[in-house]
């Protein structure tokens, strides 16, 4: 093929894809999920300006009920649901929630900026995601380049934007979108680039935007330092020092409710009562049937499935397995899981939306083999 024929599928494919990634991103602003989470985080948002609890509430509820289809309002307010009706009627219970969203600030403070530049306060929640989903495509698009024709890109591309898990993350109101493109962002640093400082930054980033990325932070930082050697021991310590400076940072902004700060013991006791209707004293048959009734329902119902098929695909290989030479990218797809099992033991949640990074870059590992089983069959 000559180099202009390449040159304008290149440009062509460039065309569609960015066509299409403005269209959908209109459409996910448009059609919003309007999640019950858009509330608190609303109201999180007004408490930058104005600190009196009640008016805060009934601000937020006015807001939505001027912004939203009324019949979503309905749903949002539905107060045959028990928590609901608390929530809408009870300024003391509203507040008391406050603490699991106040530790997400890159988004609340994202939501601040919308809403002062004139956005109606559900749009600015909303906005955030659809950013942050643009450039997820855009930065997905151009990893795939890196391994395939234009076109093929192109396709894989669409398809892997239109999925289920990672369109619906777009259109909730929750830092979930913007925390996987900061973890994607920095896996691509350090899978492609070996530019550890970087990554290092967008890890700072994610742990800003969601408390509970401190996990795959520290897990990330150990795997660098101590697995594969990547980061001298000085620069480890420094990193896990950062890490846990901005962790605590953020878990400070909670403790104006009364949580400890170290986050995890409050959050314990506090999700038990609040989403498990559970007692508040923490005891390890409470917390092993929360963990075993959610690791059921996601495994019949979440996308885990799926990507553990393709993980595997991505790290077997047709001469076996040796242990004592795994590839990079063999010990990426390892921490990969040691990321979703620690995960999971400490905030059992199955939801898709907490793992799209780790989906999308099993998916890259999976297409970085794939060149390179082709490239080598080509050859032989």
């Amino acid at each position: 093929m000559s180099k202009v024929s390449l040159l304008i599928q290149y440009r062509l494919a460039y065309i569609f894809f960015f066509v299409f990634l403005l269209l959908v991103c209109f459409y996910a602003y448009k059609r919003p999920l309007y999640n019950w989470d858009m509330l608190p985080y609303m109201s999180l948002t007004l408490k930058m300006d104005n600190t009196d609890a009640k008016l805060v509430h009934d601000i937020t509820y006015s807001e939505v009920e001027k912004n939203v289809p009324a019949k979503v309002y309905s749903q949002l307010t539905d107060t045959s649901h028990a928590y609901k009706r608390k929530m809408l009627n009870s300024k003391v219970d509203y507040e008391a929630v406050l603490p699991f969203y106040i530790v997400k600030p890159l988004y609340v403070l994202s939501i601040w900026f919308f809403y002062k530049t004139g956005v109606n306060l559900p749009a600015a929640t909303i906005l955030p995601s659809v950013i942050a989903y643009f450039f997820i495509g855009v930065l997905l698009f151009y990893w795939i380049l890196k391994y395939r024709n234009p076109f093929t890109a192109l396709a894989a591309s669409v398809i892997i934007l239109l999925s289920g898990p990672l369109l619906v993350v777009a259109k909730l109101s929750t830092p979930d979108c913007i925390s996987a493109l900061f973890l994607f962002s920095s896996i691509y640093f350090i899978v492609e680039k070996g530019k550890y400082f970087i990554a290092f930054f967008f890890l700072m980033l994610a742990i800003f935007t969601r408390i509970d990325n401190i996990i795959p932070a520290v897990i990330i930082i150990s795997f660098l330092a101590l697995v594969v050697n990547k980061i001298s021991p000085l620069h480890y310590f420094i990193m896990l020092l950062i890490s846990f400076i901005c962790f605590f940072f953020v878990a400070y902004n909670a403790t104006r409710f009364g949580w400890n700060l170290m986050f995890y013991p409050s959050f314990f006791k506090n999700n038990m009562v609040t989403f498990h209707k559970m007692s508040p004293a923490f005891s390890i048959h409470n917390y092993l049937s929360i963990h075993i009734s959610d690791a059921i329902v996601g495994f019949l119902f979440s996308q885990v499935n799926t990507f553990m098929l393709m993980g595997m695909l991505a790290f077997t290989r047709k001469k076996g397995i040796s242990f004592r030479k795994l590839t990079f990218d063999q010990m990426f797809l390892l921490m990969i899981l040691v990321i979703y099992l620690t995960r999971f033991i400490l905030h059992s949640e199955t939801a898709d939306r907490f793992y799209m990074p780790y989906y999308l870059v099993i998916i890259m590992l999976l297409v970085r083999k794939l060149s390179h089983f082709n490239v080598g069959h080509t050859e032989q």
